[in-house]
């Protein structure tokens, strides 16, 4: 999974996100599409950029992860990609709210990656709230390749989130 390209669609997830986050910098009017398409009514104002991304619209997952990406990347504050996985986001999170440990159960608890597709905005949107920002190539990655191997994604937020590391050790001090 180290891989930035699907080698079974060809879909290549850091081009995706470069490219969204520069027509977001460079066109306002994009990042208004981009804005809309994760709602289903408005979703079509996107189509033609997804589309120009290499994003399959009859692939249903494929799409709605392209959605729920865009999407975000449009709401997001900064004009790069973040660096944080979603459980150590998560994780980040939980020092300002409790409730981050829930939503990450909520999150493991998915079956499929459209499940997820719906669960994660308000997620991502609270993360992007506290200035906490993901890495949306790892989150790409991660929910393309759910369906096929969710415990292990699964597992690895689990451990991004539970982890004790240096920076934890500071700041219990």
């Amino acid at each position: 999974m180290g891989n930035s390209t699907s080698e079974s669609t060809g879909f290549n997830f850091q081009h995706f996100v470069t490219q969204v986050f520069k027509n977001c910098e460079a066109d306002k009017t994009a990042a208004s599409k981009y804005k809309r398409c994760n709602l289903e009514r408005t979703e079509h104002y996107a189509w033609p950029l997804l589309s120009s991304h290499g994003v399959k619209l009859t692939n249903p997952v494929q799409l709605s992860i392209a959605k729920l990406i865009a999407s975000s990347i449009a709401y997001e504050s900064g004009s790069q990609n973040g660096h944080l996985s979603l459980g150590r986001a998560l994780k980040e999170l939980n020092q300002e709210i409790q409730s981050a440990e829930t939503r990450l159960l909520l999150l493991i608890g998915c079956d499929s990656s459209l499940e997820l597709c719906k669960m994660l905005p308000s997620v991502i949107r609270l993360l992007q709230s506290k200035g906490i920002r993901i890495d949306y190539v790892r989150l790409c990655m991660d929910l393309f390749f759910y369906d096929k191997s969710p415990s292990s994604i699964r597992t690895r937020w689990a451990e991004d989130f539970y982890s004790y590391s240096s920076s934890d050790k500071e700041l219990s001090k």
